[in-house]
């Protein structure tokens, strides 16, 4: 009997494990609260006037929050801090005649403007394009942690009107301006910055000085920093807004 012959089969060739690709997960977009507010060109032309003005620096430096405090939006609504900001619109221009006078100025901030504000008001996250368009807009983008940030700053209780309500108004101090020139957005977004920064270091000094000396008056104590800063912002806004 012969034996058959042995055949040796080469090994079969591994096969590359198989890859499943996983459908790749999109974290969803941070939520974002959208403070807003149209640039008037009257307002800012007044602003110059205001700046040109032997004005007192506190008076001009609330004159100027209150200008450019972006409450407009839905959000600034909710919060209530819409209905502080044209409270103290509409008293600034009386105040700012008897200032020029030289005789004092009468209440800007009161507490029942203050009154309006809700800061645990229900408020929806926007989306990142949620401000009102047509023109130069003042927009202050938040993200949660922000939005809780300004919550708590609107929750806070001065006795001290006036200085809440600059507390208030700088809380809702716009970040940048859309609808304009890169180069014109990005002057405004530094100077922006820069008045934001002045305009707190300046709270901090005028509550401290206010804590012990109930006399002592910032709506028309001049402050040259504060008020450098501000003459840049409004130069900037100008020019934003030029034909």
């Amino acid at each position: 009997m012969i034996d058959e012959p042995v055949v040796l089969l080469p090994p079969e060739p591994e096969q590359p494990p198989v890859i499943v690709e996983q459908p790749a997960v999109i974290a969803p977009p941070e939520p974002r609260y959208v403070l807003a507010r149209a640039l008037d060109v009257d307002e800012v032309r007044g602003l110059e006037r205001t700046f040109s003005a032997a004005i007192p620096h506190g008076l001009a430096a609330l004159a100027l929050l209150s200008s450019v405090a972006a409450v407009d939006s839905p959000l600034g609504a909710a919060l209530g801090v819409r209905e502080v900001a044209r409270s103290i619109n509409a008293a600034l221009p009386r105040a700012l005649v008897t200032a020029r006078m030289g005789r004092p100025a009468p209440p800007v901030v009161t507490a029942e403007a203050l009154a309006a504000i809700r800061a645990n008001a229900s408020a929806d996250a926007d989306a990142p394009d949620a401000a009102p368009a047509g023109g130069p807009m003042l927009v202050a983008q938040l993200d949660t942690g922000e939005f809780d940030a300004l919550r708590a700053v609107l929750g806070r209780n001065l006795a001290d009107p006036f200085l809440r309500g600059v507390q208030v108004l700088l809380a809702v101090a716009p970040r940048g301006l859309d609808g304009v020139s890169a180069g014109a957005a990005a002057r405004v977004r530094d100077a922006l910055a820069a008045y934001r920064v002045a305009a707190g270091a300046w709270l901090m000094r005028v509550t401290v000085r206010r804590a012990v000396d109930r006399r002592y008056d910032p709506l028309t104590t001049d402050d040259a920093a504060l008020h450098a800063a501000g003459r840049d912002l409004v130069a900037a806004l100008r020019e934003a807004v030029a034909p």
